[in-house]
């Protein structure tokens, strides 16, 4: 199917196009994230597609490149801050092993009450093992705590 806007409407070649169309499609893939191979191949499309007689910008080569750099940076922060999270939530959650919590079950709105035995990171987010249920409470759902009562034998 052709474009809509066709090469010779736009005074772009059809290699301008395809390589467009190719690092769209790169760009687009499973990750759906510009990283330094993504950049570097569109940087050498731009290249390879510039007019000779109106080379590109040096100025805005430097932005773009800095720009990536800046964009890798806050992905590194980011997924510091997310191992950091998980860590502290396994934190807070080991601590709670042999207290009795209170939750409030998210489907029926039912307060139940019991003894974390363990905890377990999950689909992204920590939750609690809960003695004698089969079911796994969150943190976020957690409404009361307190220890668990000593029996004097």
């Amino acid at each position: 199917m052709p474009d809509p806007i066709t090469p010779a409407a736009t005074g772009a070649s059809t290699v301008t196009l395809d390589a467009a169309r190719q690092a769209r499609a790169t760009a687009t893939g499973p990750a759906q994230e510009m990283n330094e191979e993504v950049f570097l191949k569109l940087l050498v499309t731009q290249l390879q597609n510039q007019d000779p007689s109106s080379p590109m910008d040096t100025n805005q080569m430097v932005s773009q490149a800095a720009q990536l750099s800046m964009t890798e940076t806050l992905n590194g922060i980011s997924k510091t801050l997310q191992t950091q999270s998980a860590a502290s939530s396994m934190s807070t959650a080991a601590v709670l092993i042999g207290q009795d919590v209170e939750w409030r079950d998210a489907s029926t709105g039912e307060v139940s009450t019991g003894t974390v035995t363990g905890a377990l990171f999950q689909n992204g987010e920590t939750r609690l093992e809960i003695e004698g249920s089969e079911t796994t409470v969150t943190l976020s759902q957690i409404s009361a705590l307190g220890a668990k009562p000593t029996t004097d034998d």
